[in-house]
């Protein structure tokens, strides 16, 4: 398992909220031409439904593999830019700690 954090930064204009960033990644098919398949929706819409329950939370806990999921999506997601807050936001995603594993 893995526990998630969900902040929201501030980012000029627009606070950038970590749940939300990642809602929008999921909801948008992982191949742009083409659309969607069933199969991607089997793994992204139960990872998505969580993330919309725990509206308010510092954090979600996800499964090894959903948070594998998650990874694959925000690795290969195109940033409008180069900056410090989104490198932040992806590493703390992909390096999110397991609740189970004593930290080093």
């Amino acid at each position: 398992m893995k526990v998630v954090p969900l902040k929201t930064i501030e980012m000029g204009e627009k606070d950038f909220s970590y749940r939300e960033q990642l809602m929008e990644i999921l909801v948008n098919p992982a191949a742009k031409e083409g659309g969607t398949k069933y199969k991607e929706m089997c793994e992204v819409i139960p990872i998505y439904q969580k993330l919309k329950e725990v509206e308010g939370e510092d954090s979600i806990t996800l499964e090894n593999e959903e948070h594998k999921v998650l990874c694959d999506r925000l690795k290969n997601t195109g940033f409008m830019a180069n900056s410090v807050p989104i490198f932040e936001f992806i590493t703390d995603i992909i390096e999110a700690p397991d609740p189970d594993k004593p930290e080093k």
